[in-house]
């Protein structure tokens, strides 16, 4: 094994999850297509980053919104978390740990997202 390809988020609405993922977190679309049993497989992903998402619902995801504790990463926790309250985003205040900057977002199913800026560190 070399990698994680994708992460599966279970929403209750593909085409609203979309809209946020893409809208408010800037994720773009890598596929969208039908899949065999009638349903849309949609995959996103961040720019410059291989590894992918796939909003969905049914048998292969979990119940919508139980998703917790992924992490996004970020070099300006303050200017993305500005950003994100611009786009509507309830984002709470950062905190500083010694690992780091963070806060966290969820999805409009409450899928939790966490969003880190490490430690600049002298070498």
């Amino acid at each position: 094994m070399r990698n994680i390809e994708m992460i599966s988020i279970p929403v209750s609405n593909q085409e609203q999850a979309k809209q946020f993922y893409t809208d408010k977190l800037g994720f773009i679309v890598v596929f969208e297509g039908q899949t065999p049993d009638g349903g849309t497989w949609l995959q996103l992903g961040l720019p410059d980053d291989d590894t992918t998402i796939t909003l969905g619902s049914g048998p292969m995801f979990a119940p919508a919104g139980s998703i917790k504790g992924l992490m996004l990463s970020t070099d300006d926790i303050e200017k993305d978390v500005e950003a994100l309250r611009t786009k509507g985003v309830d984002v709470p205040d950062i905190q500083t740990f010694p690992h780091g900057k963070m806060t966290s977002l969820s999805d409009p199913d409450g899928n939790q997202w966490l969003i880190r800026e490490t430690p600049k560190f002298n070498s």
